[in-house]
């Protein structure tokens, strides 16, 4: 069916996170007769937090989208050397285990 005859959806995103934020680039860049408005309740979106992880399924997503090296370059992005998950309580290795050639390999993407 040709995009150009169809009608124009409007979709509300909840949210101005990395998540929200890129769900409605994508929605855009798909489809053009598709509207996007993201709602936020903060009164202006800024950096917050100590920082993200973005996971290989995400970072194939940021590349699809023409946006990974955009987000490496403006966040000092960096790639994951080894994970470790640790018990909250005391502190206790649940999981240890290098992921900077594995992850890559297995997965097509790194984990940043």
């Amino acid at each position: 069916m040709d995009s150009s005859k169809c009608r124009t959806l409007h979709i509300a995103i909840v949210g101005a996170g990395i998540g929200g934020l890129i769900c409605a680039i994508a929605c855009r860049r798909m489809n053009k007769n598709l509207k996007a408005t993201v709602f936020e309740r903060a009164a202006e979106v800024l950096p917050l937090g100590a920082g993200i992880h973005i996971p290989p399924n995400a970072g194939r997503v940021l590349a699809y989208l023409d946006l990974l090296d955009k987000v490496k370059e403006e966040a000092g992005g960096y790639q994951l050397d080894h994970f470790t998950l640790r018990r909250y309580e005391d502190g206790q290795i649940l999981a240890a285990k290098p992921v900077k050639e594995r992850v890559g390999r297995e997965y097509g993407a790194e984990w940043m």
